[in-house]
């Protein structure tokens, strides 16, 4: 099986050894940093909360120390075994810390469920997520995931979605009986290195792997209440796409959202990379854009 037919079946690939064991040292080590360091800017203002343990596009972009290893060549080139090429990163990146949250999503499912569209075979619009640490007992770190929940029908079959008239409406029915075998498949944790990498649909049901928390205290937005550094989960995502009209149709959605995480998506271009983190995407050949780089066919 190929890569591009496991992830169309599963609807995650993993990346194995994308990073060496003392790349994650030090990566976990910059997370740190950028964390503290968001914590001194706060001062009194901060509160620990879902928002102040986050990092957007606008911050990332501005420490090329821990973006700049997201575009290694292992990464890029499975991405293109599964969508070619000339496959597009959206200029849409996040770093996380400490959070766990137990709610089962899509990251798609702002478009809703019931449009057809969304259940085109050339609908590929993922993320990627990198998770440096150990999935561990206690204090979780990893991705829990339906494989084939992407799908409009079960696993192998073909789908009963007709797409060629792609603005229609999924039937109540078909939205109910998605639901029932979303029941019925099986749910895994990804047990995978701190060195590999995930690529998933985006209609790819998916939690984050849960703490016991008989054993730990939580805090705002499923975060564990102080974790030994060593334990703590960092999580990095960004997204890609197929090269196609759904990509630009994803853009235009995206780039109508008013939250500012999405206006700063729309709004950044190459030129506001730093000028190493620029050098490695030339090089490697990398298609990046921001949403409002993407037009309507």
């Amino acid at each position: 099986m190929t890569k591009k037919e496991e992830f169309k079946r599963k609807g995650y690939i993993v990346i194995k050894n994308a990073f060496k064991k003392e790349e994650i040292t030090n990566i976990r080590n910059l997370c740190l940093e950028a964390f503290n360091e968001k914590e001194l800017k706060g001062s009194s203002k901060q509160t620990n909360s879902v928002r102040d343990r986050q990092l957007f596009t606008k911050e990332l972009i501005k420490k090329p120390k821990l973006i700049n290893p997201l575009f290694n060549k292992k990464i890029i080139d499975e991405v293109r075994e599964v969508f070619g090429d000339d496959y597009i990163t959206f200029a849409y990146f996040s770093l996380s810390n400490n959070l766990h949250s137990p709610i089962w999503h899509t990251d798609r499912q702002s478009f809703g469920y019931s449009n057809k569209i969304v259940y085109d075979p050339s609908f590929n619009v993922a993320k990627l997520g990198f998770y440096p640490q150990e999935d561990d007992k206690t204090f979780a770190g990893q991705l829990d995931v339906i494989p084939g929940s992407h799908l409009p029908t079960f696993l192998g079959v073909k789908s009963p979605i007709s797409t060629k008239i792609r603005r229609g409406k999924v039937s109540i029915l078909q939205l109910l009986a998605m639901r029932i075998r979303n029941k019925l498949l099986g749910k895994i944790s990804i047990k995978i290195s701190p060195c590999d990498v995930i690529l998933f649909h985006g209609l790819l049901l998916h939690r984050s792997s849960q703490p016991d928390w008989n054993k730990v205290n939580q805090i705002d937005g499923y975060g564990i209440e102080s974790p030994p550094d060593e334990k703590r989960k960092f999580m990095f995502q960004w997204e890609v796409a197929e090269n196609n009209e759904f990509a630009n149709l994803y853009a235009n959605h995206q780039s109508q959202k008013q939250e500012d995480i999405y206006k700063e998506s729309t709004e950044t271009s190459l030129e506001d990379f730093h000028d190493s983190t620029k050098s490695i995407i030339h090089s490697n050949n990398i298609n990046i854009k921001g949403y409002s780089e993407l037009k309507l066919i």
